[in-house]
């Protein structure tokens, strides 16, 4: 394999591992809302309401930002693949 091509594998796999840790920021996403949640609840006083809304508002944020970085990653790779993206 000539060097160009090994160059542009190694690039598309840490590319391909950018796209696959983003279930990894859904879980930061969702405990950073139960510690948000938690700490609002105790300055405010109301137990288990906030957290909850917390959890459940940091649900379609994590897909959203989970999206974002798989479709982000795959442009990336098509460019470096095919120098186009649609």
């Amino acid at each position: 394999m000539s060097t160009q091509k090994r160059l542009n594998y190694l690039v598309n796999l840490g590319l391909a591992a950018v796209a696959g840790l983003s279930g990894c920021v859904a879980v930061a996403l969702t405990i950073g809302a139960i510690l948000a949640g938690l700490a609002l609840d105790s300055l405010m006083d109301t137990r288990p309401l906030i957290t909850i809304l917390c959890i459940i508002s940091s649900v379609p944020l994590s897909v959203i930002v989970m999206l974002l970085m798989v479709i982000r990653s795959a442009r990336a790779i098509e460019k470096r693949q095919y120098g186009t993206t649609k």
